[in-house]
């Protein structure tokens, strides 16, 4: 015992407990910082859902395809995206909506998307996604989509 006392406090044994402090501390501090992501990933995803179905009606579906965080997009920039009506177009496939978590800007982001912009009404290749959406029934309206299935990742 009187051994095992001495190899504990002796100077080697010391700087293993403070490597272990160090590494466990760091994964404190990486799983912290992840479960902060999670938190914010899933409010905005609940926000920009709420928003959209609260607000346009003809929405059937809206699917979350995950989350990342680009890098030297600062401390805390996280991007959230997401399929409405599971939307495809011939080039790109099933197209998604990109939002920046926390971003005050989801209402004009969002209605910009989902909705034709009359100067561009009759040019015949754009906004073919807002013209498809029209097409489908969606529209800003008091009425809103409240059968709309919601998938989060």
């Amino acid at each position: 015992m009187n051994k095992l006392k001495r190899t504990f406090f002796s100077p080697f044994g010391i700087i293993i407990l403070i490597i272990f402090l160090i590494i466990g501390g760091y994964m404190l501090k990486q799983k912290n910082t992840k479960d902060e992501y999670i938190e914010a990933v899933k409010e905005t995803q609940e926000l920009v859902s709420n928003y959209i179905i609260e607000n346009f009606e003809g929405i059937k579906t809206i699917e979350w395809n995950g989350w990342s965080t680009p890098k030297g997009g600062g401390p805390f920039a996280i991007n959230s995206s997401m399929t409405v009506n599971d939307y495809e177009d011939e080039d790109n496939g099933k197209v998604q909506l990109s939002y920046i978590v926390g971003h005050e800007y989801i209402e004009a982001y969002t209605d910009a998307c989902l909705l034709v912009s009359p100067s561009l009404e009759d040019i015949e290749d754009a906004d073919l996604m807002q013209k498809e959406f029209r097409h489908q029934g969606v529209k800003k309206s008091t009425v809103g989509s409240p059968n709309a299935k919601i998938k989060y990742n």
